[in-house]
């Protein structure tokens, strides 16, 4: 089941790079055109901010199974060991309810976007606050599976301290050439 999953999250990251690409390539050639030909690609101007937007929930989706959400470690690991699993149950379980209310909401922006089209596209805008929803929902997953986990104190190598890990800047200045 893992490898699935792991798999499912790879596919996610090459989504994550195509639209990446395709939101460079049209941002390009709609400039490009516009300079070099005095036209505009008329598609050029929603659908990369319709790829942002799928961008960014996917990343965040991806961003959470890898553990990289915000959160306040220095808090966590000025606390005792004992108490770091309890704290990560309750990180999750409020990371899941929020996703639940995301859900939820999105299933009522569906509804109510899923007659309306875009200007220029003319695809329902319900099918990018879809974003929203999808994301959520994998997030959702994700903290289940991660509450399941710390119910049965099944982790994995490392993974309470990763949780509990506090991220130290650098402390030696970059090296210049005029050193």
């Amino acid at each position: 089941m893992t490898r699935l999953v792991d798999g499912a999250y790879r596919l996610l990251e090459v989504v994550l790079v195509l639209l990446l690409a395709g939101m460079v390539a049209l941002v390009f050639a709609n400039a490009a055109a516009r300079y070099l030909f005095d036209y505009t690609i008329r598609i050029a101007d929603e659908l990369p901010r319709f790829m942002f937007v799928w961008l960014s929930f996917i990343g965040a989706a991806v961003a959470h199974r890898r553990g990289m959400h915000l959160g306040m470690k220095f808090i966590v690991s000025a606390m005792p060991r004992m108490s770091w699993r309890t704290l990560m149950a309750i990180s999750e379980f409020i990371i899941l309810c929020c996703c639940i209310m995301l859900v939820w909401g999105g299933i009522l922006a569906w509804r109510i976007n899923s007659t309306m089209l875009t200007p220029i596209l003319g695809v329902p805008l319900a099918a990018v606050h879809a974003a929203a929803m999808v994301s959520a929902a994998l997030m959702a997953i994700t903290s289940t599976h991660r509450l399941f986990r710390v119910a049965t104190g099944r982790f994995e190598p490392g993974e309470l301290e990763r949780f509990a890990e506090q991220e130290e800047a650098e402390t030696e200045p970059a090296k210049g050439r005029f050193e």
